[in-house]
């Protein structure tokens, strides 16, 4: 059988449009760090190691989006990712020693993405630009680390980026590894709001949080020294929706495993950055692991995404309906009428949905006893208290005089209401049929 073997001295790049497949039976012999680009090209292992050459740095360049695949565990020595098309991994990978995000965005697709390999190899991660979407493990050393290469997680979802920075100021006696990513929608918890309010060390009064998503970071072990030795804590607060102050977020956790009530997360320390659009929150002395997330009080509002108020007028009655595209922190809506649009009466209560991601619908009818005009407008309240009015909308229940469009006998035959006798009915435009005795 003969072998391929690849001898590698300099930078090899490699031009394609298709796939780059190193199949087994191929050895990579790497001498003094070589690298290898691959521009525009997708890359499949199927060799019977795991390991594409000691001290090769593998490069993924161009403008379309690349996949890394294999039948085995891909062993990276280097990976250096600079594709704004963004790539996608088909198998689990593993880089023993370092990661360069220059730019695009790594979709995990369902696998592992492993930095380091163990305490004493724990490997770093140099970035510039792009998120990792998924799961990303990270080894930590049995010490202290401070820079962002040996602590950030460049994390988030396909359009958002929300980096994590951990540095132990307390050195974790056995080390270990921190899974970290970036859930979409509210935190499954038997009470989502558990806890709040809560008042941080600094006497910020901490009563919502924002339900886009949520940070989940576990360690291989809760009862590690990297669960209970002290970190600092950095999270990037990027494109948050209706964050109209920054000053006022500071960090809160729900401490992990069982995740039951919000805490305050550590010492808040600082906020960084001059957008209320993108902006980071660090917090010192934090311990344990947990979900994570930005807490305020309620001046950054989260509101009810209505989708309609609206009402249909009939003769004794009106119905009113309104829905909803996503709910949080609601507690009930209000009815108000008025018949002059300036003095209002409340006629109902609805309880509403209180956190809700899909669309909610309800309705209510409004028996009335005055042929007039009426007004209405719907009032939603937050548990705390805050409140939002929509309408009002106009509805006319005003009787209108129906116009008479013929005139029939008791045969159907069109008759002169002048001259005709006896029994006759009158045909309304409307369709309705009135009887007359003349």
């Amino acid at each position: 059988m003969i072998k391929f073997i690849f001898i590698l001295f300099f930078p090899l790049w490699i031009y394609s449009q298709g796939s780059l497949v190193v199949s087994s039976g191929t050895n990579i012999v790497s001498t003094n760090n070589p690298t290898i680009n691959l521009y525009n090209t997708n890359l499949s292992n199927n060799t019977g190691t795991n390991n594409l050459g000691s001290g090769t740095i593998w490069g993924f360049t161009g403008n379309v989006s690349q996949n890394i695949n294999g039948t085995n565990i891909t062993n990276f020595h280097g990976l250096r990712l600079n594709n704004t098309a963004g790539y996608t991994l088909a198998s689990n990978t593993t880089i023993t020693n370092r990661l360069e995000m220059v730019n695009g965005n790594i979709d995990l697709n369902g696998n592992t993405l492993e930095v380091g390999s163990s305490t004493s190899n724990p490997g770093e991660i140099n970035w510039v630009n792009g998120t990792i979407i998924g799961p990303l493990k990270r080894w930590f050393a049995p010490s202290t680390n401070s820079t962002q290469s040996s602590g950030i997680f460049p994390i988030g979802n396909n359009t958002t980026n929300r980096n994590v920075i951990i540095n132990y100021t307390q050195a974790p006696t056995d080390g270990g590894y921190i899974i970290v990513e970036y859930k979409s929608g509210i935190p499954s918890m038997a009470d989502i709001y558990g806890g709040l309010p809560i008042w941080t060390s600094d006497g910020q009064v901490i009563q919502n949080y924002e339900n886009e998503g949520y940070f989940d970071i576990t360690p291989f072990d809760y009862n590690s020294s990297l669960n209970t030795k002290q970190y600092t804590l950095t999270m990037r607060a990027n494109q948050l929706v209706n964050m109209n102050d920054k000053s006022i977020v500071r960090l809160i956790k729900s401490p992990g495993p069982s995740h039951t009530t919000w805490v305050s997360c550590g010492s808040h320390s600082s906020i960084n950055g001059s957008l209320n659009s993108d902006f980071t929150v660090t917090s010192t002395n934090v311990t344990g692991f947990s979900w994570f997330n930005f807490g305020s009080q309620n001046e950054n509002p989260l509101p009810v995404e209505l989708l309609y108020f609206e009402g249909i007028a009939y003769p004794s009655f009106n119905s009113l309906k309104w829905a909803t595209a996503s709910e949080h922190n609601s507690d009930y809506f209000l009815i108000e009428r008025s018949t002059d649009g300036e003095d209002w009466r409340q006629i109902t209560i609805k309880p509403a949905a209180g956190n809700s991601t899909e669309k909610t619908n309800y309705f209510y009818l409004d028996n009335i006893d005055q042929f007039i005009i009426h007004y209405y407008k719907l009032v939603q309240y937050d548990i705390d208290g805050k409140f939002e009015v929509y309408g009002p909308i106009m509805l006319d229940n005003r009787i209108k005089e129906k116009k008479i469009v013929n005139y029939i006998n008791t045969m159907g035959q069109e008759v002169n209401p002048i001259h005709a006798t006896g029994l006759i009915f009158e045909v309304y435009e409307d369709g309705s049929i009135k009887r007359v005795i003349r």
